[in-house]
Parts: C-alpha cells; structure tokens; sequence
C-alpha cells in the first residue's frame, strides 16, 4: 500500500472533517489503497483543545497516526515560507518513507512547497471549494479586492505545484483550467462530495423506531435541516421554506441537526413542530430515515457553485426526497432523471408531494455518490 501523508489545518470535532476526511481515510485503508497518517496544522489553541477532546472519545475510530504542528495563522501570508519550513522539519521528524502528500484546500497545499523541493514528494490537491468567491459572505469592507486576488493566486500556485487534483465541482476545474491552459486530464480528477453507504443507508425498521422515539405520527410529514448555520448555507431560508409549508399543513415537523444548536434557535424561535439536535456522526443516519424530505437551499453564487454538499449524499443514500436550488449546480441535474427525488425548492407543493419507493432511491445513489462507489478513481489517484 501506498503510504500517504495527510495535512489538515481545520479541526477533528468539526462535522465536514468527520464526513469528508475520517471517513475517507477509513475506507481508503479498509479497501488497502493506502495507509494514511494526519498532520494536523494548527495556530489556535483552543482548536487544538477541541480537536484533541474528540479524539480522546473516538481514538478506536481513527485507525491513523496523528500528529500536531503549531503554524503561524493562514492571514499571516508573508510568513507563509516559515510555516513551510515548520512542516518539513515535521515530516522529517515523523521518518517516513512517504509516496504522496495528502493537502486539503489551497492553503495546506501551499504548505507543502518545501516538501515537494527538498524531498521530492508528490502533492495531491483536494479542492474543495473557492476561498476568494467565500470572501463574499464574510463581513469585511477594508481591502476585500486585496483578499480576494490574493486567495485568487493561492488558488493557482496550490495547482501549479500539484501532481495530482481532486475537484469536487465541474466549477472548480474550469477555475483551475482558466489558471493553467496545459493541463492533463489524467491527473484531474472530479469526485464529489460523497458518503460511505456504511453509515448511510436506508431501513424502513430504522424509520419506525425513530419516528416512534420522536413520537412522530405515520401520517405526519418530516422535513429535515443537516448542517451548520454558516451564511452561504442559507438556514435562515430553509426554516422561511418549512414555516411557508406549515401554513399550508399543520401536520408537519421540521429536525434540525446542527453542533451550532443556540445559533439555530435563536433563529427559529420557538415552534413546537422544530425538533433542533446534535448529535454524533454515526447518529445523523437514523434521524435521515426518520424524515421524508431533505432541505438543500442554497444562492446561485460563485461559492455554491464551487462547493459539492456532503448532505446531498447523505440524503440521497438515506432514500430521502431532496427540496434543493439550482445554485446545488452539479447535484441540481438529478432534477431532470427518471428517480425524481429531486424537487426545485420554486416548485415544491406540499399538498401534493410525491411517494417513492425509498429503498429504490437508495440503492440508485449508492452506485452513483457513495465513496464506495469512486474507489476506481482513488487508486489511480494513490497510485
């Protein structure tokens, strides 16, 4: 197997690193493409102190080294060598004999510009979104051109100086092709944001057991919110959507599962047909089965249409019919296919909601976006 170093600067307790990240590795070594340990690149203290409390509660789940490395802060760019410097020292420290660097985002490929001098390792890129289009949804006024052109040239270094590239989004490739006119399409690749059909699934015994725990009636219909309260995500929208539905049927609930439980509440207010939950990882499945539609709204923007939502995915493997936008634009195609589970949010009816069979649905994206499914692609990747 091919022995991968995985550098990461986002922290372990944070729900996209737990779906995208540790279930990634976990499939990769189960399937023996590669083995994998993690730097974890950090400049906050109390991001450690999260990161480090989860890792003390799920240590049998991550079947990987770890190791951490204090760096100076991504805004800090003028002192982007130092931190390269850090990092090579780091992997000269670990003593291993590795194949391929792992970097996701541009600012932990840029890291790794000494590694790939001085000992002559290959830098897989996962892109995972546009830093300079995210720049809109943030609250700055002083120097936002600056920033997004910096990001911007980031964005092209971090492909310059990669062997290999993972895009999740048709979006992302033609962003990084506007930058590099020669490129080879065999060191590209396009793998969404998927799942592992081992934590989603759907069981229609799971649905009557969790439905009865949230003492949920069989005729009762259940929207469902997965996520953070982040602006680009549209929260605010989703829960306008569900309060629209229930003026039209009372008979109707609303699950929001989010770590960011007080943010979510205090937009909500207080509803009694708003269920709002955290919960572990491994739980977000069931309250799935529980539900019958999943809610996906999001703007028709730069930074939708770079990003690739795991919770597609999610809902999609889990049998659920998904209410979602055109700014979803690569997963927004599936509106258009014979399963029909998913609905343009402008079109959605509530007094006349269709019934699938959601074990068909199921089985239909398994084949399509699990990460079961892209393991052909990971081993030309790792190879």
């Amino acid at each position: 197997m091919k022995k991968i170093v995985f550098i990461l600067s986002e922290n372990f307790s944070i729900g996209v690193i737990r779906s995208q990240v540790i279930s990634h590795i976990d499939v990769i070594q189960k399937n023996k493409i590669a083995k994998f340990c993690i730097i974890f690149c950090y400049w906050s203290e109390h991001e450690l102190s999260k990161s480090k409390i989860f890792l003390k509660q799920f240590k049998k789940k991550i079947n990987c080294e770890i190791y951490f490395l204090k760096i100076f802060r991504p805004a800090y760019f003028f002192l982007n060598f130092k931190n390269q410097e850090l990092l090579l020292k780091e992997v000269l420290k670990i003593n291993h004999k590795f194949d391929y660097i792992h970097a996701r985002t541009d600012f932990c490929a840029i890291l790794c510009k000494s590694l790939i001098k001085k000992l002559n390792l290959k830098l897989i890129w996962d892109c995972r979104g546009d830093s300079s289009a995210e720049v809109d949804y943030e609250k700055i006024f002083l120097f936002k051109k600056l920033k997004k052109l910096y990001l911007d040239y980031r964005f092209k270094i971090a492909g310059k100086i990669s062997k290999k590239i993972i895009f999740v989004s048709n979006y992302l490739k033609q962003k990084h092709l506007n930058f590099h006119k020669n490129v080879n399409n065999r060191d590209t690749f396009i793998i969404p944001s998927t799942a592992s059909k081992n934590h989603f699934f759907f069981s229609e015994n799971l649905r009557k057991e969790y439905r009865t725990k949230l003492k949920i009636k069989k005729d009762t219909v259940v929207f469902i919110y997965s996520g953070s309260i982040k602006l680009y995500q549209n929260f605010s929208k989703t829960v306008n959507f569900f309060f629209e539905q229930y003026y039209l049927k009372k008979n109707i609930y609303l699950i929001v599962l989010t770590q960011n439980i007080k943010e979510a509440k205090d937009i909500i207010g207080n509803h009694k047909n708003i269920i709002v939950k955290s919960v572990l990882y491994e739980e977000v499945n069931n309250y799935l089965n529980a539900a019958d539609f999943g809610i996906l709204i999001r703007n028709n923007d730069s930074t939708n249409f770079a990003a690739s939502p795991t919770k597609f995915a999610e809902y999609c493997m889990s049998g659920l019919t998904v209410i979602t936008t055109s700014g979803v634009r690569d997963y927004f195609k599936y509106s258009r296919h014979k399963i029909k589970n998913v609905i343009d949010a402008n079109m959605f009816n509530i007094l006349s909601t269709p019934n699938l069979n959601r074990k068909k649905i199921s089985t239909f994206y398994m084949k399509e976006i699990s990460r079961e499914s892209y393991l052909k692609q990971y081993k030309k990747i790792y190879d």
